[in-house]
């Protein structure tokens, strides 16, 4: 009898950590996708951006589900987690980038292009991706405490495009500042701006309903008292 309780009791915890490793995998690899392709330019319905303002609002988004499932904590330990991993990304790309080459390679200067921005930007664009992640996780737990846990999609989206616009700005000025006027820099902060606003609202609409569906099946960590105070 007491063994059967044991492995009723397994499946909730069992459960809820098969389900933090899958998040934590899908968030860490977006950011990773992020970090590869910041310098291709894109054009869609005359919106001038580059290929990574495609997937940044996920990683804000899926950075919601994860502090509102799992806490403030674990959602903070993986944005660390991410920035760790772009780093060692960039670290290994750059070596692999020192290493001669034989006479007959023709296409240095083509990665030369597409990875020297890693470099160049890494350390803006990881301090933009620590203040973005940090703003979000705080404020869609905060939010959670003072409205009592309701009305998840508001909460997500308002401390997602928050987060983001720190993001862009930060990130827009590392990557571009020696290759583009001061002018078109902010046109491309601003419509990439509009641009996550539009794909947050798109990308919130499925992790809503995954995230009510996870919260009945997941044990979630009471929110009593300040949870903040080891944060402020």
């Amino acid at each position: 009898m007491e063994s059967k309780k044991r492995v009723y009791l397994q499946k909730p915890i069992e459960f809820q950590t098969y389900t933090l490793l899958a998040y934590a995998s899908i968030y860490i690899l977006i950011a990773l996708i992020t970090y590869a392709v910041p310098m291709r330019e894109i054009s869609i319905f005359g919106i001038h951006t580059y290929g990574s303002a495609l997937i940044l609002p996920a990683w804000y988004v899926l950075g919601d589900a994860i502090a509102e499932l799992f806490g403030i904590k674990i959602s903070r330990f993986l944005v660390w987690m991410s920035i760790i991993s772009c780093i060692i990304y960039a670290l290994v790309v750059k070596g692999i980038l020192q290493l001669p080459y034989p006479a007959t390679w023709q296409h240095e200067s083509n990665f030369d292009y597409v990875f020297s921005p890693l470099m160049r930007g890494i350390v803006v664009c990881n301090i933009a991706t620590l203040i973005g992640g940090y703003i979000n996780s705080y404020l869609v737990t905060r939010w959670k405490i003072l409205i009592k846990g309701r009305y998840f999609f508001l909460r997500s989206l308002g401390a997602s495009v928050t987060g983001e616009f720190i993001h862009v700005l930060m990130a827009t000025f590392a990557l571009y500042y020696s290759t583009i006027s001061f002018k078109n820099i902010l046109l491309i902060a601003g419509t990439t701006y509009l641009l996550h606003v539009v794909l947050s609202l798109i990308y919130q609409i499925p992790n809503t309903w995954i995230v009510f569906f996870l919260k009945k099946r997941i044990e979630l960590t009471s929110l009593t008292g300040n949870p903040f105070k080891e944060y402020l």
